[in-house]
Order: C-alpha cells, then structure tokens, then sequence
C-alpha cells in the first residue's frame, strides 16, 4: 500500500520534471515567442539550396545579422525556392541588396550571404522580398564552363597545329631557325674583333657620359642653391619695384618731356652752329694773335733764360748810341 509520504514525493518528482519541461519549452520557442527580428523572403530559381538548412546563418558582408527561419517550396512554382530569413531588427536592408548562398569552409554546410546595397537606395520594408544573388554552384558551374570552352579550343588548335601539313611547316621553321643560328654564329665570328672595339667605345661612351651626368648634378646643384639663395630673391624683388615704378610712370608725359628735350637741344645746337658761322673770322684772328703772343712769350722765356739779370736791369737794345755805352 502506498503510503502518504510516497505519493508526497511522487507528487515533488512530477511538479519538478513540469517544471523542467516547461522551462526547456519555454527556452526554446523563446525567440518564436517574443520574436523580435525582421522577416524577410528570397526566391531562389532553379538553385539549389543543398546544405542550406533551417537555423543556417545569415551574414552580411561577414557579419551574423540573423537566421534561416523555413525553406518551402513555391507552391505556384515548383521550380522556385522561397527561404524565410529573420534578420536583427534595425539592421539596414536596402533595396539593391543581393542574397548569395555561399559554402561554410569543406563541411558542405552552406549560409546566406548578404551583399551590395548602396547609401542611395531606399530600405527594403520588413516582410519583403530580397533579390536572389548568384549561388556558388552558379559561379562554379559558370567558370566551368568558361575553362571547357577555352580547353576545348585548345585542343581545337593542337589538333589542328599536329597535322601532316602543319609538322612539315614546324619541321621547315626548325630548319631554318637552325641555319639562321648558324649563319648569325659565323657573323658574329668574323665581326668579333670589331665588337671588341665597339664596346670598348661603348665602356669609354658610358664613362665619359658618367662625366657629363656628375657635370651636370653639379650645375643643377650650383642652379638650386641659387634659386634657394637670396640673391635671387632680391632680384626678383628689385625687378617687381622697377616694374611698378615704371607702370606708376605717365608714358605718354614722359614721352612729351623726352620730345621736349629734344627740341631745346636742336634749337641749342643750331644757336652754336649759327653762332660758329658768324665769328668764323674773328676766331681766325683770336687764333692768330694767340699764336703770335705764343710766339713772344716763348721768345722772352729764352731770353730770361739766357741772362736772367734782364729781370732786374731791363732789357739792352742790341746797337746802343756810343754816348750811352758804359765807359
């Protein structure tokens, strides 16, 4: 017989698994519950969404923004997709974004991949449809594509290089590139010599073009200091003063002074030469009576040179009266 404490612990066993259980359900439809993220729809066409599954991660440009909340297929169209995504509420969704599927490392596991959207564009409202994006499958299959259709012109253009005709012009090339080797080797043997020197020529070029380049640094050199010297400041400096003294100038006065200028000169020298004319004469005789007394004072000078007393007694005529010679 059962007795009162067994069924009082059989009653705390089964309030605790309750409890258990309702806290286990209750974690779990938590976030179906109280939900709180932005639900979004993508259609995928003819895709494949294997490895995509329920709870898969939705990323954006690398970041974890949400969730693949279910995947059914389009009951209108059996050839579509329709993955039901909740993404974090506030998260940015614009118009232009594009939704790839994209593979998790080699476990074959896939994501949804959020790209694209620009600042321009409107945001996409909660409960709306983001366009579908190219699948990985898409971009394989398409470079695949692209690498069978450029093997096969490969091999295209081998098969067709191999041929009998093709090997006989291949042969024929051979043939001559192996004469013309051969032909250039005998060249290069009779101008060996002559190549010496050339390049003898060429270490001497290259030497003195050495010269020309240490010449050359050292004027741009001695060209810099002077731009960065004050010298050249100063010029600069003086011909912007002289530049606008002579736009402060009145050109056309100035022009008006010189000509005056000019004209008082003219009518100065015509007043000379009208002057020279009329005393031609007069000059003549002034010089001749310079010339004249030139040639007194010089008779004089020697004569008080010969006897210098004369400056004391006077001067004696040359045939004095007898009554007044000395006795």
């Amino acid at each position: 017989m059962v007795t009162r404490a067994q069924k009082i612990r059989l009653g705390i066993f089964i309030i605790a698994a309750m409890t258990v259980i309702i806290i286990a359900v209750g974690t779990l439809s938590y976030d179906r519950i109280f939900d709180t993220r932005d639900i979004y729809q993508i259609v995928y066409e003819d895709v494949s969404v294997s490895g995509l599954e329920v709870g898969s991660q939705v990323k954006y440009l690398g970041l974890n923004v949400g969730s693949v909340r279910n995947i059914q297929i389009d009951p209108d169209n059996i050839n579509k997709i329709i993955v039901t995504i909740a993404i974090e509420e506030g998260t940015p969704i614009k118009e232009d974004v594009r939704a790839e599927i994209s593979m998790i490392g080699i476990t074959g596991l896939k994501q949804i991949e959020l790209r694209g959207g620009t600042v321009e564009s409107d945001m996409l409202s909660p409960g709306g449809t983001i366009e579908a994006g190219k699948s990985i499958t898409e971009d394989i299959t398409g470079r695949a594509e692209v690498l069978t259709e450029k093997m096969e012109l490969v091999l295209n253009n081998l098969i067709e290089l191999s041929s009998a005709e093709n090997q006989d012009r291949i042969f024929g090339f051979v043939d001559e590139s192996a004469n013309t080797v051969r032909k250039v080797g005998e060249i290069v043997d009779e101008n060996r010599e002559r190549m010496d020197r050339t390049m003898a020529n060429l270490d001497t070029l290259i030497i003195e073009l050495k010269g020309v380049s240490v010449a050359t640094n050292r004027a741009a050199r001695t060209f810099d200091r002077f731009i960065q010297s004050d010298t050249l400041n100063t010029m600069i400096a003086d011909m912007q003063q002289i530049t606008s003294t002579v736009r402060q100038v009145d050109l056309e006065k100035l022009t008006g002074d010189i000509n005056k200028v000019l004209i008082s000169l003219d009518d100065i020298l015509n007043h000379a030469e009208t002057l020279v004319m009329r005393n031609s004469g007069k000059f003549v005789e002034t010089v001749d009576e310079l010339h004249m007394i030139t040639r007194y004072l010089s008779s004089t000078a020697r004569r008080i040179d010969s006897n210098p007393s004369i400056l004391i007694r006077g001067a004696r005529p040359e045939n004095p009266p007898d009554d007044k010679l000395e006795r």
